[in-house]
């Protein structure tokens, strides 16, 4: 899975970028090789202005596209980190319920 990473108002640093690539790669462990091979995750994480101090400052997005599928997700979060790992719960969430969807329309 190709993951692309941009960020607003906040600076890149190993420790962000590496947190992403592994909480964010770890979706691809529901996928079969060909879904992993073709899946292209776009994040982005940031705060909205300059200007916010207090409460929900950060944010996650995250679109996830394989095949012809798009999948996204949007949390807020005063913590960073915390945001990255609930974008990962729900495109997680997300891709399991596309994958029972899938499963359960080839058994009708």
């Amino acid at each position: 899975m190709n993951i692309s990473i941009k960020l607003t108002n906040i600076e890149m640093t190993e420790a962000i970028e590496n947190y992403v690539n592994e909480k964010l790669g770890s979706i691809s462990k529901y996928m079969d090789e060909h879904h992993r091979e073709n899946a292209m995750l776009r994040v982005e994480i940031g705060k909205p202005s300059e200007h916010h101090h207090s409460g929900k400052v950060f944010y996650a997005e995250g679109t996830l596209s394989f095949d012809s599928q798009v999948l996204r997700a949007e949390v807020s979060d005063d913590d960073l980190y915390a945001a990255i790992d609930s974008l990962k719960d729900k495109l997680s969430e997300q891709f399991r319920e596309y994958k029972d969807r899938l499963v359960s329309s080839h058994h009708k």
